[in-house]
């Protein structure tokens, strides 16, 4: 086991507010092979793909779900980030026009993540009141959703009529707003977003909820009753605890003097803190730690590619409100531990495999660590987003090479005839391609691959959060 980062190095690290610069912060030029792999997807959406959502990579035609141009907005940012202006300036006059009004039932949670994120980070990086404006006349749309009896938000809008289609939701659906509406409030002067997220936080809080500071993930937006009592930092649970704690850091972190900030920061804590003792666990014989789900006392022990996350949420949960900090959260160390070790956790499940690419979902069995339970690479990002946040809080070449590593096995393996494609079994020799390409693949995997190999300034982690789809956003002076 690779020794832990000393706490007095993270007093070192970078906090809201404060201007830190490491003499290692360097570029390293494998970034440049992340920057083709996007101008192959770009290139190819543009020819068989253009104004879709989604890409069928080895058809070489794309589709529609949201009816949004997602992978256009999706993308926007990263175009940015990776100096691609022409590209940014086409996706910019390609929705010039677009309303984002399609007359059909859309998730919230995606629009809200995906299109809005989107649009608020390009105004973010480019300070143009066009983004802004986009964002807020969809988002004034779909407000109706949260005009529910428990104030927890429908999961189903036609952003055209704003008519909503009630049903069941989760609790990541729910909680996947606050970034993105105290964003537009601050930039808008319109408190009702700001207060609709914080109307949401409240109404989670007040969800019947059998362990403190931890939440069902199966909810009933009509009662605000959850439908089991699962709880989880995996799947149908992340996004909510994310972003508690990041939208403390775009409220100005340690520095804050709004109560919100400080109300979900304090969320945050006591959440981890419950989580690491009941949702936190370690195997047999190589002590990876991993996170599990547990429904009525029983803990599955089962981990998803998209829990890796965790690795950079409780890493940047500690950098940000250390130990040393006045008033700072006194478990801070162990938060860090524990992302460090998450991140040595989804490595191996990659370092594992036939194709060097994690599954979907592994299952931890006591005295052999773990095996697959869903054998499928969906392009996911959560392993190296949490190898980027790690390398930023300690400049361990470590994280670069398991990042290139992954590149490497993604590159080799998904690559399609029109970007890149999901794959059926990461533990085959020969997988089959399953010509999909989500527009997150873009947006996020390739955005934090690039990242990782970028210097500190790009997108220092002072300056900026990012939202749950990797769109990074401005923190508040």
């Amino acid at each position: 086991m690779r020794p832990f980062l000393k706490l007095s190095l993270l007093t070192m690290l970078v906090c809201p507010g404060v201007v830190a610069r490491s003499p290692l912060s360097s570029v390293d030029p494998r970034r440049d092979s992340v920057k083709q792999a996007m101008v192959h997807s770009w290139n190819n959406y543009k020819e068989y793909g253009w104004g879709m959502d989604s890409m069928k990579s080895v058809s070489k035609t794309g589709y529609n779900w949201l009816w949004m141009n997602l992978t256009i907005v999706d993308s926007l940012d990263t175009l940015w980030v990776m100096g691609m202006e022409e590209e940014f300036n086409e996706a910019k006059a390609a929705i010039a026009d677009f309303n984002f009004d399609p007359d059909v039932y859309d998730s919230l949670f995606d629009v809200t993540m995906r299109i809005i994120g989107g649009l608020l980070s390009s105004h973010s990086l480019t300070n143009d009141a066009f983004f802004l404006a986009k964002a807020e006349d969809l988002e004034r749309r779909l407000l109706s959703a949260y005009n529910t009896p428990s104030g927890i938000p429908y999961n189903d809008i036609n952003p055209k009529t704003s008519a909503i289609r009630a049903g069941n939701t989760n609790l990541a659906q729910a909680g996947t707003c606050l970034l993105e509406l105290y964003y537009l409030s601050k930039h808008t002067g319109d408190s009702i977003f700001a207060d609709t997220a914080a109307n949401v936080v409240n109404a989670i809080v007040a969800m019947p909820h059998s362990i403190p500071a931890l939440y069902p993930i199966y909810i009933d937006p009509v009662n605000g009753v959850p439908t089991s009592d699962t709880v989880s930092l995996d799947s149908c649970g992340d996004s909510f605890y994310e972003y508690l704690v990041k939208t403390w850091v775009l409220l100005g972190g340690p520095e804050s003097t709004s109560e919100d900030a400080g109300k979900y920061r304090g969320m945050w804590d006591d959440s981890m803190d419950t989580a690491l003792q009941l949702l936190v666990k370690s195997s047999t014989p190589s002590q990876y730690v991993y996170t599990t789900s547990m429904t009525s006392g029983v803990q599955d022990d089962v981990m998803g590619h998209l829990g890796c996350y965790a690795a950079g949420m409780f890493a940047l949960g500690a950098v940000a409100y250390n130990d040393s900090t006045i008033n700072g959260n006194h478990n801070s160390a162990l938060y860090f531990k524990t992302g460090e070790e998450l991140a040595r956790t989804c490595h191996a499940t990659y370092a594992s495999t036939k194709t060097e690419i994690g599954p979907e979902q592994f299952h931890f069995v006591s005295g052999s660590d773990f095996e697959i339970k869903s054998p499928g690479y969906y392009l996911r990002p959560e392993v190296v987003e949490g190898y980027f946040y790690m390398y930023r809080y300690t400049h361990d070449q470590t994280y670069r090479e398991w990042g290139w590593d992954a590149f490497v096995a993604i590159n080799s393996t998904c690559y399609a005839p029109a970007g890149y494609s999901s794959i059926d079994n990461v533990d085959s020799r020969n997988p089959k391609l399953l010509d999909d390409q989500d527009p997150y693949f873009l947006a996020e995997t390739l955005k934090y691959l690039y990242l990782l190999f970028s210097e500190d300034e790009l997108l220092p982690l002072d300056q900026y959060v990012f939202t749950t789809e990797s769109h990074p956003l401005a923190i508040f002076s």
